[in-house]
């Protein structure tokens, strides 16, 4: 669930570990995993690679994480793929990895 989610995400606030993240396939991460997720990458240090793909987060949701992103320094893989976002929010963001630092954003 998506509480249960949030709880492993902040948990890994300062972890200095794990370099890779996969919550992939996780239907309905509501807007509480995103606001998890935002205050995780801002704090992390070690991650490398997140997969977030097909977790049914729409635009707003995403936005968090992205922002998140400009703040970490470590991160160089995401993967956004197969969410409800728009085509707006699509066209975009698909063309702004370098602005977020990352070698590859798949969304």
């Amino acid at each position: 669930n998506d509480a249960g989610t949030s709880r492993i995400v902040e948990s890994l606030a300062n972890n200095t570990n794990l370099k890779a993240l996969t919550l992939s396939f996780k239907n309905h991460a509501q807007a509480y995993t995103a606001r998890s997720l935002n205050m995780m990458l801002k704090s992390n240090s070690s991650l490398k690679y997140l997969d977030l793909r097909f977790v049914s987060m729409e635009d707003e949701q995403v936005k968090q994480v992205l922002e998140a992103v400009k703040e970490n320094k470590t991160l160089t893989k995401l993967l956004l793929d197969g969410n409800n976002t728009s085509e707006d929010f699509y066209r975009e963001t698909e063309t702004c990895a370098q602005y977020y630092g990352l070698v590859k954003l798949d969304i």
